[in-house]
């Protein structure tokens, strides 16, 4: 407890920047504290599941405590956007806040580097887990500086949706590169009722910050920051090669609606507005549950097409993370490392819970089922949003710029141009 007074104001200071930086940008966030009533340790898990989420989870996490000769678990709903707030409020009051935690994969690196963190690699190693266990790009948001600061929990990533009926209707195949989604996208881009105002595209791209653009910078070879992590590298001819695409979709190929006519994927996709565009997961059962889209017949799904260097596709979840000042780090492991079982993650993806553990994405559930199977082909080539403590400060500024891009008011050269200048800035005052 000396070792966490002595550091709590720097921590709490570093905390509240964080704070103000991300905003409503944190992921969920799942905490459980010790105490001992009676001999009983009880685990709060304060979590932001949804209501079928948290069945499921509530039913898995009672089979495990009711294992647990000492181990209590009581679950607890924290809203969203006030989770890591109140993990800061603790920490200014003195308290140890945690000792597992329910953490955003792209936020995961700024409470690293804040040195809050429990560094997992001896635990991990007696448990005998390894990075190969798990799917690449969710394991590596778990790494700073050669530390294990958490174990992936849950992850998931965008994919290709398409109507089935309006490819068939005009007989084409589905894209599988850059150049076929413009000549695909071509043939179902109609003005269906003649009046001059185009009523089906053929592609949807929409979205100012690295979950959208992330994933078409990848694949023509781009990348975020050079690999010392010092430099913006945005503004590559690589990078430049991936907005240009973009915008030439828009205002040279005409095949995807302007920023004005953007809308959520899913809906244009449900209603016959676009024939194919990019979600998550989650897209087929809204298709069906919100907009009552017969997702059997007329719902496809598939991996990004290709760009010039090849496939890649972005990647969101929630890591488990443990503070640096817990008192029962052996506990608190033994409960992550369920958490992170084959058992727990291929049950929970039943509720559309997509695993970060290789072996459970292979579960009998996924069997048969289009969604989950292009799902786990995606996540061979899914890659994170760069891993970096000012990622959201990073993320802002490309928000800024890419709207500038594809508002027509700088060139694709200038926005990234323009954003790696302010990148770079904010690096060196770090």
């Amino acid at each position: 407890m000396k070792e966490f007074l002595k550091e709590k104001s720097k921590i709490i200071a570093i905390a509240i920047v964080i704070i103000v930086a991300v905003g409503g940008v944190v992921g969920g966030i799942a905490i459980f504290m010790f105490l001992r009533p009676s001999g009983i340790m009880t685990l709060r898990f304060w979590h932001s599941y949804g209501a079928t989420e948290l069945e499921k989870a509530e039913t898995l996490i009672g089979e495990w405590d009711a294992n647990q000769t000492n181990i209590e678990v009581e679950m607890e709903y924290v809203p969203y956007d006030l989770l890591l707030q109140k993990m800061v409020t603790l920490l200014a009051a003195g308290e140890v806040p945690c000792d597992l935690a329910r953490y955003d994969i792209a936020l995961t690196p700024g409470l690293a580097e804040m040195g809050v963190l429990t560094n997992l690699n001896d635990l991990a190693e007696a448990a005998g887990i390894s990075k190969d266990d798990f799917y690449p790009g969710p394991w590596e948001t778990c790494v700073w500086e050669g530390g294990l600061y958490g174990l992936p929990l849950d992850t998931t990533t965008r994919i290709l949706f398409y109507r089935k009926d309006l490819f068939e209707a005009e007989g084409v195949s589905v894209p599988t590169t850059w150049d076929e989604i413009k000549s695909v996208s071509s043939q179902l881009t109609k003005d269906l009722d003649v009046d001059g105002v185009t009523d089906q595209w053929g592609f949807l791209y929409e979205g100012y910050d690295t979950w959208h653009f992330n994933s078409f910078l990848w694949q023509a070879g781009g990348s975020e920051l050079s690999s010392d992590m010092k430099t913006s590298t945005v503004n590559s001819t690589e990078g430049v090669e991936a907005l240009q695409f973009l915008l030439d979709l828009i205002y040279v190929d005409e095949v995807n609606p302007p920023p004005e006519k953007w809308k959520w994927p899913i809906e244009a996709i449900s209603t016959g507005e676009t024939a194919m565009g990019l979600s998550g997961p989650w897209g087929w059962a809204c298709c069906r549950d919100i907009f009552g889209l017969d997702v059997e017949a007329k719902l496809g799904m598939a991996i990004l097409p290709a760009g010039p260097a090849g496939e890649a596709s972005v990647i969101g979840g929630q890591n488990l993370v443990m503070p640096k000042f817990t008192e029962h780090p052996e506990e608190a492991f033994k409960l992550a490392k369920y958490l992170t079982s084959y058992y727990f993650q291929s049950a929970m993806m039943e509720v559309d819970q997509f695993p970060t553990l290789k072996a459970a994405s292979e579960a009998n559930i996924i069997a048969g089922n289009p969604l989950w199977a292009t799902v786990a082909e995606q996540m061979e080539t899914a890659k994170s949003r760069v891993i970096h403590p000012m990622y959201a400060e990073i993320n802002d500024i490309m928000h800024k710029y890419l709207e500038e891009a594809f508002a027509q008011v700088k060139t694709a050269k200038e926005a990234l141009d323009a954003a790696a200048a302010e990148i770079n800035k904010l690096l060196k005052e770090e």
